[in-house]
Parts: structure tokens; C-alpha cells; sequence
């Protein structure tokens, strides 16, 4: 229960400072201030820092410790059990290219969970939480517009209720 827990608290850090897996695997006193995370992404080198949401601040105040390893083929299957226990499990499609043609396979959404998703879903909710694109990215450590794109995941009814609070839309 306790590595459940553990790999729970990875995954909101996850979630909320969308650092990578061998990034927030590595969180210590040396990176967390009171107000901001100051790390030096191990993929890129880039330096980010970024705001201290409360939830993060909620948990390293519990005694989060970062030095309990966890390898990442463990916790990504914990994290579908920990999703699982949570109710996330609707019916998904999702369809993949099998020769050439789209095939569509049916999966419940916590099989798909996995570390990356905290990434992809904290450059999602700061996307509709209304951060601007680039400053996403500067937490992110993406450079091209593009490809930072593809993490935003925004249904068109969201983005429709996005452009509702718009003052364009609100005149």
C-alpha cells in the first residue's frame, strides 16, 4: 500500500510541475524551495523553474522522500492500479495504424496511464486553465510550438466552453 501511495504522490508532482519521470523522480530539498522548484531537466539540460502548486506542497510537507526508487516498468504498472482503485476506467478506442490501415482497439482508460500521462495532462489543464502556450513550454522544455501542441489534449466541446469565456465571445 505504501508504494501505492508513493507512486501516486510521483504522479501528481507529475501532474503539477509536468517534469518528466526521471525528473520528479528525483526531487529533494536541493531542488524545492518555498515558492518555486528550481531543476536542471535531465533529458535537455534545461534549466525550469517552476511555481510551487499547494498540492506538491501538501505532499512534501508529509515527508514525500524521492530517494525511494521505484524502476519505471514498476511504476507505470502501479500507476493503471492506482488509476483503477481511483474509478478511472470508461471504455476508450483508440485507434492505431496496423499496415497501413486504422484499427481500432477498445481498452479501459486505466490501461493507458502511464508516467508520461502526468506530463500530458499538466500541459493540458495549464493549457485550459488559460497559462499562455509559451510558458507552458518553458516548464516543459519544448522549443517548437509544434510539438508541444501534440501533449494538448482539448475535446471540441472544451475548447468550445474555453472560447465561451472569451471576451470575443462574452461582448
Amino acid at each position: 500500500v505504501r508504494t501505492l501511495e508513493l507512486v501516486r504522490e510521483r504522479f501528481i508532482i507529475g501532474a503539477f510541475t509536468g517534469l518528466r519521470v526521471s525528473d520528479f523522480g528525483r526531487l529533494n530539498d536541493a531542488y524545492i524551495g518555498t515558492d518555486v522548484i528550481r531543476i536542471k531537466t535531465r533529458k535537455t539540460g534545461a534549466d525550469v523553474v517552476i511555481p510551487m502548486h499547494p498540492y506538491i506542497r501538501a505532499i512534501i510537507d508529509r515527508g514525500f522522500d524521492a530517494s525511494i526508487h521505484v524502476p519505471d516498468a514498476r511504476m507505470n504498472a502501479l500507476i493503471k492500479e492506482v488509476a483503477r482503485i481511483a474509478g478511472i476506467d470508461d471504455e476508450v478506442v483508440v485507434t492505431r495504424n496496423a499496415g497501413g490501415r486504422d484499427v481500432p482497439h477498445t481498452f479501459r482508460k486505466y490501461e493507458l496511464v502511464c508516467t508520461h500521462t502526468a506530463r500530458r495532462s499538466f500541459a493540458t489543464n495549464a493549457y485550459k486553465a488559460g497559462v499562455p502556450t509559451i510558458a507552458i513550454m518553458k516548464i516543459t522544455g519544448h522549443t517548437q510550438e509544434s510539438t508541444f501542441l501534440r501533449y494538448i489534449k482539448v475535446s471540441a466541446e472544451e475548447n468550445a466552453e474555453m472560447l465561451a469565456k472569451h471576451p470575443f465571445f462574452t461582448l
